[in-house]
């Protein structure tokens, strides 16, 4: 046993549902979970809306819904300048649990997770893929021990591979494992540096990896891997508390929906561009650029991609099939649209000439060539979100069926069709998963669990006070009492 012990372990696994792991589980591939399962506390957990890493990591952590700290997907609408904002940690509001544990002289190591701001913490911080690696640890004396594990907030040879769209697992898998490990590795380091209360892990390159290779056993390979890993550390700190839990879901897709191609047939949005204007303006404008350097592509990478190659960044990254929304802002005439959409959202923009029932009641009744209905349900903003930020918030979230995945190009042939190349393979859905195991945790299953009670549940352990504005509770408080 390690010589500190934290009192709570939290390890994020982007995408994971009991959906796909539990028939794993049944056949003896993923021992150690299957183990937590059976004696630890679990269930389905239910995402925000959409389900999507941004806001979902932060609402997870923070306890609160979108509409109070303004971040609603990875990308939306700044409505006061009619253009298309890319999010980042840096526009989370609100305080994480590891900020306020540091309030109450309580420690924390805080690894990996997708929405966090590496900012001033007690004790660590190292940032995830959407940190610039300028700006990727706090304090910054422990870059040194980013170096010594091989830390990457998100592998470089893995972005090569995706922006080629490259199906060849061959390869991945070493790059995927050797990622794991850094993560592993360092929570050790700084476990051993810091002596935390509280350690906080996410593994994220599971949603790329999911996104790109559903179905293949590179998939599989990576939960065994995961679990080995997982086994390790249990022994290291048996006796902590650990908690297991994911923004989102995933299932396979085999179908698209292209929600701007249906905006513009019914008359909502106006385009300014024809296909050729358009591919000459992606190759123009700074969008890939800045796209590339959210991916830390340095120049190098860039001569070797070029331009054709790099036109194709927005829709590796964006699901295969896009545009992009940078694309897609481009395109868009302003003056003329009445509606605009951004993944799974609608912002409406002039509302005299958008009726939300009748929308609502395209988008439920669309069929597909097989006669199946691809949406499976259409939430207005007030059904979704409260908090200060409600009026920055889409109109409408649009949750579409499983096996369809929503795609943002407005210039293909159909509203819904397969899928084109590069597209992903497997989408997110709203159930992700929760398990707790520790001293004093009642062992039973079949939960349904909203993810704002993540963070409450974790102050609790903690022994910390939980705010009075969050949006959920502490999970079962009674039988949760720990014994630190």
């Amino acid at each position: 046993m390690a010589a500190w012990t934290p009192r709570v372990i939290v390890v994020g696994l982007d995408g994971a549902s009991w959906s796909f792991l539990e028939p794993w589980i049944r056949e003896g591939e993923l021992p150690v979970i299957g183990s937590l399962v059976e004696s630890g506390l679990w269930g389905d957990l239910e995402s925000t809306l959409p389900p999507v890493t941004f806001p979902a990591w932060h609402s997870l952590f923070t306890g609160l819904n979108p509409g109070r700290f303004g971040v609603f997907e990875f990308a939306q609408l700044d409505r006061g300048a009619r253009s298309i904002r890319i999010n980042s940690p840096r526009d989370m509001r609100g305080e994480a649990v590891w900020n306020l544990a540091g309030r109450y002289g309580l420690r924390s190591v805080v690894i990996n997770v997708p929405t966090a701001r590496v900012e001033e913490v007690n004790g660590a911080i190292v940032g995830g893929p959407f940190t610039p690696v300028r700006r990727l640890v706090y304090p910054p004396g422990y870059k040194l021990l980013l170096r010594v594990v091989g830390y990457e907030n998100y592998p470089v040879e893995l972005t090569k591979v995706f922006l080629q769209h490259s199906r060849d697992p061959r390869g991945v898998l070493e790059v995927v494992k050797r990622t794991i490990d850094s993560r592993f590795k360092l929570a050790r380091l700084l476990a051993g540096k810091v002596k935390p209360h509280l350690l906080t892990l996410v593994l994220f390159l599971t949603d790329s990896i999911q996104h790109f290779y559903w179905g293949s056993e590179l998939v599989l390979d990576m939960w065994r891997y995961i679990d080995s890993r997982l086994g390790e550390l249990i022994e290291e700190w048996s006796s902590s508390t650990l908690i297991l839990c994911s923004d989102h879901g995933f299932a396979g897709v085999d179908r698209a929906f292209n929600l701007p191609k249906l905006l513009e047939e019914l008359g909502l949005l106006k385009l300014k561009r024809r296909v050729s204007s358009l591919k000459l303006k992606l190759l123009r404008t700074g969008g890939l650029v800045r796209a590339a350097r959210m991916l830390h592509l340095d120049r190098p990478v860039l001569r070797l991609l070029g331009a054709e190659r790099l036109n194709r960044v927005l829709s590796a990254f964006s699901g295969g099939g896009r545009v992009g929304v940078k694309g897609l802002e481009s395109l868009v005439d302003w003056g003329e649209s009445s509606c605009i959409s951004i993944r799974n959202t609608i912002y409406v923009l002039d509302r005299r000439a958008v009726d939300l029932s009748e929308l609502k009641g395209e988008l439920l009744g669309l069929r597909d060539d097989r006669g199946e209905r691809v949406v499976e349900a259409v939430y207005e903003k007030s059904e979704v979100y409260r908090g200060p930020y409600l009026e920055d918030a889409p109109d409408l979230v649009v949750l579409p069926r499983e096996g369809f995945t929503v795609q943002d190009n407005p210039l293909a042939s159909e509203v819904v069709g397969g899928l084109g190349e590069g597209s992903w393979k497997a989408d997110h859905t709203i159930r992700g998963l929760l398990l707790i195991k520790g001293e004093g945790v009642e062992g039973r299953g079949g939960l349904r669990v909203s993810i704002y009670s993540v963070a409450p549940t974790v102050m609790e352990l903690l022994g910390i006070p939980v705010p009075e504005n969050l949006d959920g509770e502490p999970l079962a408080t009674r039988s949760l009492s720990h014994a630190h």
